[in-house]
């Protein structure tokens, strides 16, 4: 079964924040979503609410064979249990992200670059910034824990010390989900995203 296929990207510009989504069917149509977020969050808060939007529309459409790519090496190394969070909000967006998974027949989760992932990235950086009217976009509240107080996000843990199995690119027999991915997680927020590259 050929399955759906979700690009997601998250950007911080300043005071606003956007997220982009592009949807690739089975057939090969493609279907674009762009959204501002009302309220204040952290890179990858904001990299987790696009991951959600894209799960939450393709639950919707009842479709049960996801192929998701993404650009942040934190959001996909979590989602595959290759590593672990132990920030409170973050926690909240993964596990909302596992009930939407478990619903899938088939789910896997891949780390692109910034420069392959260049659609949803134009998209989401146009919903923070780049001087485009909010009226052209639709605002969606982002999911926030109203006592979480914690401003920056803290580093995940690495599997060695986490007791975990899976391993980067490997799918962990308890999981069923897997994740490709090289580099080092980096946790900084309010740094715009730039460079615009194509799209796979």
């Amino acid at each position: 079964m050929t399955p759906w296929k979700p690009y997601f990207d998250g950007s911080v510009c300043d005071n606003e924040r956007g997220i982009g989504v592009v949807l690739v069917s089975p057939s090969g149509a493609t279907f674009e979503f762009s959204n501002r977020l009302e309220e204040y969050c952290t890179n990858n808060q904001v990299e987790y609410d696009a991951l959600l939007f894209g799960l939450e529309i393709l639950q919707s459409m009842g479709v049960k064979h996801v192929k998701t790519f993404g650009n942040s090496l934190l959001v996909v190394q979590q989602v595959s249990k290759v590593c672990q969070c132990y920030n409170g909000t973050l926690n909240a967006y993964f596990d909302k992200c596992l009930d939407i998974v478990s619903s899938f027949d088939e789910f896997t989760i891949r780390h692109l670059p910034r420069e392959e992932n260049g659609q949803a990235n134009a998209l989401a950086q146009q919903a923070s910034s780049y001087n485009v009217a909010k009226k052209n976009f639709n605002i969606r509240k982002s999911m926030r824990i109203e006592d979480e107080l914690q401003i920056l996000d803290e580093p995940v843990r690495p599997v060695e010390s986490t007791g975990l199995t899976a391993q980067t690119g490997l799918t962990g027999p308890e999981t069923s989900l897997t994740a490709q991915s090289a580099g080092s997680t980096d946790s900084a927020i309010k740094r715009p995203k730039i460079g615009i590259g194509g799209f796979l």
